[in-house]
């Protein structure tokens, strides 16, 4: 059963984040700097609690990890998540394997509505949203709609 309110996180030196709330059916999505993103999350996992379900997208520390990216917000990021959600009781799933939506998946993204153009961490955010969404067999009927016939463009 999809929970009250669904948030995923796409950490990194801008990070996205997506707002899914079931009673009104609406969805929020933008990207911010690290002080702003941990403000958002803090407002947002105490104002839903253990009605909000959080996700983020996974991030591994590899040898070559500070060749690829040289902040360490990301992964700071992650740790507030985790910590903001222990604190307000919110419940949270396993974390995502890092992806980019893929043209079939950016096109998903535009007939919900879900795509902001230019923003790719708030377009990986709500991307990571829809991705759990599908798996978890919890896209509302009225979304499921909406991109039942939407193919990749060729």
């Amino acid at each position: 059963m999809l929970p009250p309110v669904v948030m995923w996180v796409d950490p990194g030196k801008m990070t996205g984040i997506a707002l899914y709330t079931k009673f009104n059916q609406q969805f929020e999505v933008d990207e911010y700097p690290f002080q702003r993103a941990g403000e958002i999350l803090w407002q947002r996992m105490m104002q839903y609690r253990s009605s909000l379900l959080v996700g983020w997208e996974r991030f591994d520390i590899r040898p070559d990890t500070h060749k690829l990216t040289p902040q360490p917000d990301a992964i700071e990021i992650i740790g507030v998540t985790r910590f903001l959600a222990g604190v307000f009781n919110c419940r949270t799933t396993t974390p995502a394997n890092p992806m980019s939506p893929d043209a079939y998946q950016q096109a998903h993204l535009k007939a919900l509505g879900w795509w902001v153009p230019g923003k790719d961490d708030a377009q990986s955010a709500a991307n990571h949203m829809l991705a759990w969404m599908l798996k978890s067999n919890e896209l509302p009927p009225r979304l499921r709609e909406k991109i039942r016939n939407v193919h990749a463009p060729s």
